[in-house]
């Protein structure tokens, strides 16, 4: 089985394909898709990729390291509540961690929603 364990084909880059890519993966090989959402915001989108695709995209929620500001607490809130909600079709925990890579920012905030 071949499983591509984080992809974002919910994303608007693959909004005008999406549905092209996901086939010649299938016609490739791939059997399952893991969609790790980014933020509150990206979680419809996921959502419906998945009930679309039910069977081959499976969703992840997370707060990815880079989305966190100083509202983090309220996102994190709004992802635990939604986690809950589909917690029966939830395959993993994605986007998390720390990511000091791209900015310092908001290091504590990463720091504290990490431990969340």
């Amino acid at each position: 089985m071949i499983v591509d364990t984080h992809i974002h084909l919910y994303a608007e880059e693959f909004a005008t394909d999406c549905d092209t890519l996901i086939r010649s993966a299938l016609d490739s090989g791939v059997d399952k898709f893991l969609l790790p959402n980014i933020d509150t915001e990206s979680i419809p989108g996921m959502m419906l990729l998945c009930e679309k695709y039910r069977g081959y995209c499976f969703p992840m929620f997370g707060l990815h390291p880079c989305y966190i500001n100083e509202n983090y607490q309220q996102q994190l809130s709004h992802i635990k509540n939604l986690f809950t909600q589909h917690q029966s079709n939830v395959v993993a925990i994605g986007e998390i961690g720390l990511d000091y890579h791209w900015d310092l920012t908001f290091k504590n905030e990463q720091i504290a929603a990490f431990k969340d």
